[in-house]
Parts: structure tokens; C-alpha cells; sequence
């Protein structure tokens, strides 16, 4: 009984796997200068989730990573949104220009 209370014990008391997968899709995100995309996007769902289960499980570590990972993720697409509209503004400027 011990040997499982033990065992309980050290599996909650890690860092969440989604909390550190989040934070470095994010970092890897705006090291690349790959601002946006599937990464981010996957990255921002893996800290939501990641933060759900820390609030579920209080003994779970990770929950400034999970945090970092959301704020990492959701402005590398705010920064892919805004360019894809400059980069079509562009667009259409240069059409309507010739």
C-alpha cells in the first residue's frame, strides 16, 4: 500500500508534458521566425488543455509554462494575422494601382 502511495505521489508531482510542449512550440515559434501556423495554433490548444488539467490536479507543476506557452502561441498568430492582412493590402494595392 505504501509502494503505491509512493508511486501517486511522484507521478502528480511532475511538470505537466502539455504545459512544456506548449512553451516550446512557442519559443521554437519566434526563434524560427515561424510566427503562426499549425505550431502555434497546436501550441496555444496544448496550454489551454495543459492549464485545465494543473487546475484539476493541484500537485501538477508547469502552470507559468502553460501560461508563457499561451501568451508565446497567441501572439505569434496575432503577428501572423496582422501580416497576412498587410501582405493583402499590399496586394490589392498594387491591383488597383496598374
Amino acid at each position: 500500500m505504501g509502494n503505491q502511495t509512493e508511486i501517486l505521489n511522484n507521478t502528480t508531482n511532475q511538470t505537466n508534458g502539455l504545459a512544456i510542449a506548449s512553451m516550446v512550440l512557442g519559443i521554437a515559434g519566434w526563434a524560427l521566425c515561424a510566427g503562426g501556423g499549425l505550431f502555434s495554433i497546436a501550441g496555444l490548444i496544448l496550454g489551454i488543455v495543459a492549464l485545465n488539467q494543473i487546475r484539476k490536479n493541484h500537485a501538477q507543476k508547469g502552470r507559468e509554462m502553460a501560461i508563457a506557452g499561451i501568451i508565446l502561441n497567441a501572439l505569434s498568430l496575432f503577428v501572423m494575422i496582422v501580416v497576412f492582412i498587410l501582405y493583402g493590402a499590399f496586394i490589392i494595392a498594387a491591383i488597383m494601382s496598374s
